[in-house]
């Protein structure tokens, strides 16, 4: 506000911190705008426009979130409002416009939830029958989860695939290089050897043997 805020709000607000003079902006470190579009366009094998190292910088997290959704589930910018916030009603259908040409999707019926927490959502494309599997999110607080390995931490080890934890070849404290075996994973009657891609110390052993996981479910933490 105009003069600043009263002297006994910035009191109640800073708590004893010191106050910043001038614009907040000007005390922070200068900003190697190259540097960080080779090592955004690095990370996520994608060219960056300006307004994402603009958002990079001002919200790192948010935007890595972003990309990864947008990786994970394409654009979603011609999706309207009201359909990206409350999804689509049986029968009904929207026409959206991708790469030049109009396309209509209708929403035709989901199937029951199943114990994993996941449902089957049928759908039409241009009068084409379509179905995909989804994760239903009203479910999930009732349904058992497994943790998520973290795709920027090279020290998560995530399962590769969905199926089967078969057996840990290591366990919590035991000092690991990069290539040894982790643990082995099974998948319609096929066997594959998770290995380190780093070296380190084993820190957490998330699964057991004979537990079923899904692709990027988290098996081991090194540190």
């Amino acid at each position: 506000p105009p003069f600043g805020f009263p002297q006994k709000l910035q009191e109640a607000v800073l708590k004893g911190k010191p106050q910043i003079q001038g614009r907040p902006g000007a005390e922070l470190s200068p900003i190697d705008w190259d540097a960080l579009r080779t090592s955004l366009e690095a990370k996520h094998k994608r060219k960056m426009s300006e307004q994402n190292l603009v958002s990079s910088v001002m919200y790192p997290k948010v935007f890595d979130e972003y990309l990864h959704f947008i990786r994970d589930f394409g654009e979603v910018t011609d999706l309207p409002t009201a359909l990206y916030f409350t999804g689509m009603d049986p029968g009904e259908e929207v026409a959206l416009t991708h790469a030049g040409r109009e396309i209509k999707i209708k929403y035709v019926a989901s199937s029951n939830l199943r114990e994993d927490g996941t449902k089957d959502v049928f759908f039409e494309v241009m009068g084409l029958p379509r179905t995909v599997t989804v994760v239903d999110k009203n479910a999930v607080s009732s349904v058992k989860k497994n943790v998520r390995a973290d795709e920027d931490n090279v020290k998560h080890i995530g399962a590769p695939m969905p199926g089967n934890v078969l057996e840990y070849k290591v366990k919590k404290g035991d000092k690991v290089k990069k290539g040894d075996p982790l643990v082995a994973l099974t998948a319609m009657k096929m066997e594959t050897l998770v290995t380190a891609a780093v070296e380190g110390v084993v820190a957490e052993i998330c699964l057991t043997d004979g537990d079923t996981m899904e692709a990027g479910d988290l098996l081991v933490r090194m540190e």
